[in-house]
């Protein structure tokens, strides 16, 4: 999916359990979490339910690990 065609789609859709954003244009990837996170609570993202974490610092099976524990006191978790 091109950029353009995520972005006019996201603002009108439900969010779905996940996303994978990747590419070379750091200011795409940027502008797709930007606008992930201006639709969600804001409770989540100050919340235990938000991580973050670089693709240097943590093994897909660390990641895969945190993406199976379930959200405390939410409906959702979101790993950065």
């Amino acid at each position: 999916m091109k950029p353009n065609e995520f972005f006019l789609k996201f603002s009108s859709d439900s969010l779905l359990p996940f996303y994978y954003f990747y590419g070379e244009e750091k200011y795409l990837k940027n502008k797709a979490v930007e606008i992930l996170l201006s639709r969600l609570d804001e409770k989540i993202i100050r919340g235990l339910n938000f991580e973050v974490f670089s693709s240097s610092e943590i093994s897909l099976i660390d990641l895969l690990d945190h993406a199976r524990t379930l959200p405390l006191l939410g409906k959702r978790k979101i790993i950065l």
